[in-house]
This record gives structure tokens, sequence and C-alpha cells, in this order.
């Protein structure tokens, strides 16, 4: 039982650590700042040093939803805001 909870903890702490790796890399490109024009989730991931390549054809690749799901997280969580325009970019958002 504790390993289950020591299991859970880590998985909690990755998640944590991922979403302020987002954070960050949003922070560090203008784009990605307060008022800036946005960064889409591919741009995001490059920055953030969360690209996973996996060797599949392009129809096939799942290699974004990682940081897809991250993104989501700090969509809903109130951290970045999603800008609407030719395809959706994020930024950090004015608290």
């Amino acid at each position: 039982m504790t390993e289950h909870l020591d299991l859970h903890r880590r998985g909690h702490d990755l998640i944590n650590g991922l979403k302020d790796q987002v954070l960050n890399a949003l922070a560090y490109d203008p784009r990605g700042r307060v008022n800036g024009d946005g960064l889409g989730n591919s741009e995001i991931e490059e920055i953030a040093g969360l690209a996973i390549p996996l060797d599949r054809p392009p129809k096939q690749k799942q290699e974004h939803w990682l940081t897809w799901t991250i993104v989501q997280r700090l969509v809903a969580d109130g951290h970045i805001e999603v800008i609407q325009a030719k395809s959706t970019k994020y930024r950090l958002r004015n608290r």
C-alpha cells in the first residue's frame, strides 16, 4: 500500500513539474507572455524540451499529446489563456 501511495505522489510531482516547465517556457518566449501573440502547442513543446519523437507515419503521430494535456490543464486552472487566431495559440494569463 505504501508503494502505491509513493507512486501516486511521484506521479503528481511529475505532473506539477511538467506544468512548471510549460509555464516557464511561456514566460521565456515573449510571444507566450501576458499580452503576447501566443505560442502554438508544438512551439511550447519545443521550447520546453518536451518533444517526444515517435517513428510513425504523419497521420498516426501522437507525440504532442503530453504537452497538449498539460496545456489544457493549465488553461482549466486559469494560468494560461487560449487565443483564437488562424490556429490555437496560448499565452500566460494576466492575474
